[in-house]
């Protein structure tokens, strides 16, 4: 009963990776009612590419050791679960390794928050980053404005004062794009 009643998903395989025991929370949390997990191959809730690692793993527990990890389980759907692990070898009488215990609390939620937040920082990186080469784009502006300012002061009317009004509002252009750089930061 406590088993059952038990929040955390609980699950035992054999040495040959079928599950022998799956609690109703570890199937309900990769969509599967506990007899049909029953008897299956652990491959059925594994990512093909992540089989390995199971087996990593594994190789551990036959060692005798219990370890604590995050993995990534399949569920029925074919979407991803992100769980905490922890792990224990399961020895026959005879001392011998006979499986694995393991349970398995769901973090897949706080996996979608943290990954948020790290896009948010890269975001936010990113403004900075913006914003900074926009001031100091600014300040260069301010400085090309200046002297051309000067220059068609200077300048009578030809060539060399239209190509000079041409460079004035190319810098007028990239001050608008400096703005819309520091709108974005």
């Amino acid at each position: 009963h406590i088993v059952e009643a038990a929040t955390e998903g609980i699950c035992t395989i054999d040495a040959e990776f079928r599950i022998t025991f799956a609690n109703s929370a570890f199937a309900r949390m990769l969509g599967f009612t506990p007899e049909e997990l029953l008897g299956t191959s652990v491959e059925q809730i594994t990512f093909p590419k992540e089989f390995d690692e199971f087996r990593r793993h594994m190789d551990v527990r036959r060692r005798g050791v219990a370890e604590r990890y995050e993995r990534r389980l399949r569920r029925k759907d074919g979407k991803e679960c992100w769980c905490l692990v922890s792990g224990a070898p399961i020895l026959d009488s005879d001392g011998r390794f006979a499986g694995s215990f393991g349970m398995f609390t769901d973090i897949t939620d706080r996996r979608r928050l943290e990954e948020q937040l790290r896009q948010s920082q890269k975001m936010e990186a990113g403004g900075r980053l913006a914003g900074g080469v926009a001031h100091d784009f600014n300040n260069l502006l301010t400085v090309m404005f200046g002297y051309s300012d000067i220059l068609l002061q200077g300048l009578e009317p030809g060539p060399l004062h239209e190509a000079m009004q041409e460079v004035r509002r190319a810098g007028e252009r990239a001050a608008a794009l400096t703005r819309q750089l520091l709108a974005f930061s």
